[in-house]
């Protein structure tokens, strides 16, 4: 899906929605306006997936290099939109490394790491991090660690027996 330079899909970018006041907190010192001011921001320090090591450039300027941002914390309402803009919360993947992140099981995330000799602890302990400082800062907010972070570990601690 194309995003345009307002932040928006092209459906919404053509609704001529006016673009939403800018909040600028501990969160978002830089004061991002958009997902894409932020994912630029981060583009010109890390182009490089934090969980493989290999080079993002080649989806630079296509679609699908927006898929190459992840959220650590999700940014979703219900969960931590508080942390959306906070350039903490966001590393580059590779497109399918982030798929797997959100959406993937243990079983499949295991399987990837057997089979490309990767490992996704250093992204787990970053959620695990961020959770921590998301509680700290927002008490009044009832927020549970994903369980797949201690399934992780578990088969992690299994595995080195």
């Amino acid at each position: 899906m194309a995003i345009t330079p307002r932040g928006f899909c092209m459906f919404h970018d053509k609704l001529g929605i006016q673009e939403k006041p800018v909040v600028v907190d501990k969160f978002n010192v830089q004061g991002f306006k958009s997902e894409v001011e932020l994912f630029e921001y981060v583009w010109k320090t890390r182009t490089t997936c934090f969980v493989t090591g290999n080079s993002l450039k080649k989806y630079y300027g296509k679609d699908i290099w927006y898929s190459c941002f992840c959220h650590v914390l999700r940014k979703a309402n219900g969960f931590y939109p508080e942390f959306k803009f906070y350039i903490n919360n966001v590393v580059p993947t590779l497109p399918a490394v982030h798929e797997l992140y959100d959406k993937g099981s243990l079983d499949k995330i295991l399987a990837y790491e057997e089979k490309h000799n990767h490992s996704f602890q250093t992204l787990f302990e970053l959620e695990e991090k961020l959770f921590y400082e998301y509680k700290r800062e927002f008490p009044d907010k009832r927020r549970r660690l994903r369980p797949i972070i201690e399934e992780y570990r578990k088969a992690k601690n299994s595995q080195s027996v």
